[in-house]
């Protein structure tokens, strides 16, 4: 297996990319000292077709991202979530129970978000965009804070 570790260095934060094989497997981002620590040394490559991707969404100019990824972790149920919550575009927003619905488990919405919580490739698989059901921004593995930039990035209008 030949194994990449990537940083892509904001703003308007760090986002450090794990890949394996080429394929993407884990994505943890660093706003405020909340990115679990790395045993890997990470390398800036501007080049490297996954940075320009990010480089294009933080500018607005990217909708999806392209590129390929594996799940190395994630029970059956985590992962039929995060394969629904790849389906959400650019700009919506889904509550919790939206989303569980979605899944044809209305009764979930507890569930969805610790599956939310468990997401390897946040960002890349938008848990951001899910909010709680009176609106306000519920949680997020990089802090609310940077949830609300990315919503903000992609034109969503906060309360």
């Amino acid at each position: 297996m030949e194994y990449e570790y990537i940083v892509f260095n904001g703003p308007p934060f760090k986002i450090y990319c794990d890949f394996e094989d080429g394929l993407l497997v884990k994505v943890s981002i660093r706003g405020s000292g909340l990115a679990k620590v790395r045993r890997h040394e990470y390398t800036m490559d501007p080049g490297h077709p996954f940075m320009k991707e990010l480089a294009d969404y933080f500018a607005g100019r990217l909708k999806k991202f392209r590129q390929k990824i594996r799940f190395k972790t994630g029970t059956e149920f985590q992962r039929l979530v995060w394969k629904v919550l790849a389906e959400i575009k650019c700009g919506d927003v889904f509550t919790y129970k939206e989303l569980s619905e979605k899944i044809g488990k209305p009764e979930a919405a507890r569930a969805v978000g610790n599956a939310l919580g468990k997401n390897p490739l946040p960002l890349v698989i938008p848990c951001h965009r899910v909010i709680r059901s009176d609106g306000s921004l519920g949680g997020f593995t990089g802090g609310t804070d940077i949830k609300k930039t990315l919503l903000e990035i992609e034109g969503v209008k906060l309360n």
